[in-house]
């Protein structure tokens, strides 16, 4: 009989669901950072077109806010779809393991070899006998 083959054949793939959130959590972050330095440039042409000093302020004010808001929505987005990114992960490694195949005996060939062993008198008939009725 051949014996147990194993195989390790990588990491398995993620699924659909996976690789969509994957590319969610990915686009996600891009735009946030595109977001962030959208509002820092606005905020800092408020501040240049602003005619009084307490105009600038005001607008300063507002793009901290701004920002801060920001920053909280990634944050908390960033969380949520990379907990869900993670989650879909495919974790471990595939391991296909082959059973054994039984080879199929030849039992006219034993016979044959048994019959053999009983007329040069290495086994007796009794014996010769049990083999019969093993293979037949």
């Amino acid at each position: 009989m051949s014996a147990v083959r194993t195989m390790i054949e990588g990491k398995p793939n993620r699924s659909l669901v996976g690789n969509i959130f994957k590319w969610w959590f990915i686009i996600f972050n891009i735009l946030m950072i595109f977001w962030i330095f959208s509002i820092g440039d606005e905020a800092g042409n408020a501040m240049d077109e602003s005619e009084s000093e307490f105009e600038e302020d005001v607008n300063a004010a507002a793009g901290g806010i701004a920002m801060t808001l920001v920053c909280g929505v990634w944050f908390i987005g960033a969380v949520i779809f990379g907990m869900l990114a993670m989650v879909t992960k495919p974790s471990g490694t595939i391991i296909t393991t082959t059973a054994p195949q039984p080879v199929a005996e030849n039992s006219t060939a034993k016979l044959t070899e048994a019959k053999q062993l009983l007329d040069s008198g290495v086994i007796t008939q009794e014996e010769f006998d049990e083999m019969k009725k093993k293979y037949l």
